[in-house]
């Protein structure tokens, strides 16, 4: 019950930022930013060792002035550090936290340890995401996911009811499932989604229609939305999130900058040469400035995103994204210098393949290969050629059929994938 009260309490506070002025929320985030540092350079073992190595002294550390001075980390670095403990801060008891396993989609799967007040944090800034949606504690939820997260006190008297229907069972008992819970919220993968929606309009099923519908763990493609949309009768709303540093960003009712939780989380549109510039191309670099038992501080997460052009018509004041274009390894670098990202290209090839159609991956500069599943058919595979290469020019383009892909346990669809290197220099998407 204390939990659930602290819980309440920082919900409070944290809708109250969502129009809180600027000045307002930069000294807040100033102030994070300092409490993050010290504690890291106090208490976590990764820290004291990475940033003494590169010559980034905490002592002195003047906030946001100086967040440049402090190292960005990536993936790898933070893999290895996870793996070995020392990103655990001093005197951690595995015992005590919850973890969550990262879906492993750009690498192997890392551990990530979250202690009581994470676990606050993170329910209370999803809380946060519903409720300006309009949220009510009576709503029934139905959320796609491969296996059930934890049942919550509300939940068990009845509040906030939530069914969790398993993405790993067969379609027809999903459907069944959600035909019979009359959800108010919707919550689930795009994937997931995108199956749900076809399932019903193959059996010509009539949901009752959901109030929200959130897409969440993967990107939210223009050809889903619409689908979605059709289907639901609800356009759904993107989040953007990861597993190691939770929700990061959302769509308001406007349905297109992405607002960022900047009370919880510092998040940076960058390119090769620093921060990026208006409706510039660049990959998001984050610190959690409220976690405690594994802090990511300056984590490059290998994401891209544009940033923000100004503020959005609906009048919320945190800081926003333009868009979240998908994973750098994920994005194509044409002779030109022009980057395609993976949103721009799956949207691209929608009009002729859904993305579960598909593979494709840039194997070197102007060197692509595109792998259909067998039940594209031949009509779909002609128009995909003929779109993609109208979208990459004169390049050469191998083509595949497999029977099916592989089970790799995320429930995610992994489309499109490069193994030449990403440039960000002043790039636009």
């Amino acid at each position: 019950m204390i939990g659930m009260a602290q819980t309440w309490l920082l919900l409070r506070r944290l809708r109250a930022h969502v129009r809180a002025r600027p000045e307002t929320l930069a000294a807040l985030r100033d102030d994070l930013l300092r409490r993050a540092v010290a504690h890291a350079a106090a208490h976590v073992p990764f820290y004291r060792r990475f940033w003494a190595e590169r010559g980034f002294r905490p002592a002195g550390f003047r906030g946001l002035l100086d967040l440049e001075r402090i190292p960005i980390v990536n993936s790898a670095t933070i893999r290895s550090a996870a793996q070995a403990g020392e990103l655990l801060v001093d005197g951690c008891r595995p015992a005590a936290c919850t973890y969550l396993d990262s879906s492993g989609s750009s690498g192997n799967p890392t551990r990530i340890w979250k202690g009581p007040r994470e676990e606050r944090v993170r329910r209370a800034v999803g809380l946060r995401i519903w409720f300006e949606h309009g949220f009510r504690w009576r709503d029934v939820t139905a959320q796609f996911q491969i296996l059930p997260g934890p049942g919550l006190l509300l939940q068990k008297l009845g509040i906030s009811r939530k069914i969790w229907i398993s993405t790993a069972a067969p379609l027809a008992v999903q459907r069944a499932q959600f035909l019979s819970v009359a959800a108010d919220i919707v919550v689930g993968t795009p994937t997931a989604l995108r199956a749900l929606c076809h399932s019903l309009r193959e059996t010509g099923a009539k949901p009752a229609r959901p109030r929200v519908v959130f897409a969440a763990g993967e990107l939210l493609d223009a050809a889903t939305r619409r689908l979605v949309s059709a289907t639901l009768g609800v356009l759904p709303v993107a989040i953007y999130g990861q597993t190691e540093v939770g929700y990061l960003a959302w769509q308001c009712e406007c349905r297109e900058a992405f607002h960022l939780n900047a009370d919880t989380h510092l998040v940076e549109t960058r390119n090769q040469h620093g921060p990026a510039a208006p409706a510039e191309l660049g990959r998001l670099v984050v610190t959690d400035l409220r976690c405690r038992t594994m802090p990511f501080l300056r984590y490059d997460t290998g994401d891209l995103a544009v940033a923000a052009r100004g503020a959005c018509p609906c009048g919320r004041t945190l800081p926003t994204l333009a868009s979240v274009e998908g994973r750098a390894g994920g994005a194509f670098t044409l002779a030109s210098g022009a980057i395609i990202t993976p949103r721009r290209l799956v949207d691209t090839l929608a009009t002729a393949v859904a993305p579960e159609g598909y593979r494709i991956e840039q194997r070197a500069p102007g060197e692509f290969r595109l792998v259909f599943s067998a039940q594209v058919g031949e009509p779909q595979r002609a128009a995909a050629v003929a779109t993609l290469r109208e979208l990459l020019g004169e390049v050469r383009l191998e083509t595949a059929t497999v029977a099916s892909w592989p089970a790799d346990g995320t429930g995610k669809t992994h489309a499109v994938s490069s193994v030449v290197p990403l440039a960000l220099v002043g790039a636009a998407p």
